[in-house]
């Protein structure tokens, strides 16, 4: 296990947020971090994190430089989002309520859960406790609250209202929810059903379905455990959709997307009124871009893979025999790549031509695939296809067999054994470069040898075979000398 452990402990500022210390270097008129000599220099992408997050909350401006409500931000002893929201609060009235809760979130939780219990993630009855002088009755049933956190997050709260001068009192609890949007403009959360939301960051969260904030359609989210594409809430507030309106207005924009839905399968025109990720309200879009739709739909193919085409036998064939050719014939035509992988790739120059009017998976059925397909092909290519590839091969007896090129890198030519009688080589295609891979077939069909020495298996393995199906098949020819029989596809006529 010790073995197991890092060398060496990674320095605090390679994994802690980096938002204070952005703050910090604004105040201090440093815009580049790296102009600095780190013992151990900040990571770019932490940096580059903590600094978008100070402009969305008014700390920096677009060329990095603080504003004056950075600088009332850096006064408070507040994480900066914490800063943000008491400053913003007591603008709009709630200084008590803003203060009480930067308490509440700068320290541990309040509550205590027994094991076994459920963990409510409401804020509101917290700060019904701290806004009182006991534990009272606010605690939901089950938890218990440590008093001497209450005590110390009442005197906080005391001490920063008295620096912003606001009210000494709380206030209501109703407006947490405003008042935590405002500290986690990226945790607004849109509920998705069974305790799962999304957040405005476009990552999910989700709740413990039996809490009773799991029902709600818009939460503001103060701690999630981590920052994975699923995260646990641990503590949150309700929000209705008109705080988010008034809270968040210039940031709130009219979008027309046209984008593939999972749940019909189909694309969806819609005209949306969002906040980051978050869809708000949305109305069907009219007469909406076919190239919009066709792009929407391509791009679902290629996430989907190209089995949702409708592929035949045939067409499947028919890229495999492209494939050979390419490979064995390379300089002869310019063959282009058939793979499903670069096919998917220019997805839009073969198959989009072919999507007009089609907006659904169903609808794939109706397309021309076939078309699609072989038009990647000049009238040269195909001349050169049919030829050196042959869907079909003549064997001596008359009969025309299919060719199987799907079962690995060399054609298939299943053939009754009697069907070759006088065939000496094996038959060859693409310019005489691939000889097929000969199934030789009982006269019911199974299989007797597999080869592509025909001449060798005339010579060698055929007296075997010939003993041992004399006595299965004695209506069937079995010649001691197969070069010299005539080959046939019928049993030996009938003796009157």
């Amino acid at each position: 296990a010790h073995g197991g452990l890092p060398k060496f402990t990674a320095p605090e500022i390679a994994v802690t947020d980096l938002t204070p210390l952005a703050l910090d270097l604004a105040v201090w008129g440093v815009r580049d971090a790296k102009a600095l000599p780190w013992l151990d220099p900040p990571p770019d992408a932490a940096m580059g994190y903590a600094q978008e997050l100070l402009r969305e909350l008014e700390a920096i401006n677009a060329a990095g430089a603080v504003t004056a409500h950075g600088k009332a931000m850096a006064e408070l002893p507040l994480h900066p989002r914490l800063a943000h929201m008491v400053i913003r609060g007591h603008a709009q009235g709630l200084g008590g309520l803003s203060c009480a809760l930067a308490a509440l979130l700068g320290e541990r939780d309040i509550a205590r859960v027994p094991r076994g219990a459920a963990r409510d993630a409401d804020l509101r009855w917290r700060l019904e406790i701290v806004a009182g002088e006991s534990e009272r009755h606010s605690a939901p049933h089950g938890l218990h609250v440590d008093m001497n956190a209450v005590k110390q997050i009442r005197k906080l709260a005391s001490d920063w209202r008295r620096q912003i001068k606001a009210s000494p009192h709380q206030g209501p609890v109703d407006d947490a929810g405003l008042l935590v949007a405002l500290a986690y403009p990226d945790r607004v959360a849109k509920k998705r059903g069974g305790g799962s939301f999304l957040l405005s960051n476009g990552r999910g969260a989700r709740l413990d379905p039996l809490d009773a904030l799991s029902r709600e359609d818009y939460l503001a989210i103060a701690e999630v455990d981590g920052a994975q594409a699923d995260a646990r809430v641990f503590l949150a507030a309700p929000i209705d959709e008109a705080g988010i309106e008034a809270q968040f207005a210039p940031l709130i924009e009219m979008r027309d997307a046209v984008e593939w839905d999972e749940r019909s399968n189909a694309v969806l025109a819609r005209r949306q009124r969002r906040f980051a990720a978050l869809v708000l309200r949305e109305k069907p879009l009219p007469d909406p871009p076919a190239e919009a739709i066709r792009g929407a739909l391509l791009e679902a193919i290629a996430k989907r893979g190209l089995d949702v085409l409708p592929w035949s036998a045939g067409l499947r064939q028919w890229q495999a025999r492209v494939a050979l050719l390419r490979l064995h014939l390379p300089t002869a035509a310019g063959w282009p790549d058939m793979s499903d992988a670069a096919l998917t790739a220019r997805l839009s120059e073969w198959l989009g031509p072919y999507l007009d009017g089609i907006a659904k998976l169903s609808q794939l059925a109706g397309i021309d695939l076939h078309a699609a397909l072989t038009h990647q092909l000049d009238y040269a290519q195909q001349k050169v296809l049919d030829a050196e590839a042959p869907t079909h091969w003549r064997v001596p007896s008359g009969s025309t067999i299919p060719l199987d090129y799907t079962q690995g890198d060399v054609p298939v030519l299943a053939v009754r054994l009697q069907e070759m009688f006088g065939y000496a080589d094996t038959p060859t295609i693409a310019g005489g470069r691939v000889k097929l891979v000969l199934h030789l077939l009982s006269p019911a069909r199974r299989p007797l040898q597999v080869t592509s020495d025909l001449a060798g298996f005339w010579q060698s393995s055929y007296r075997a075979v010939r003993a041992e199906m004399r006595g299965q098949y004695p209506k069937h020819d079995w010649p001691e000398d197969p070069l010299a029989a005539t080959p046939t596809a019928r049993a030996k006529p009938r003796v009157r």
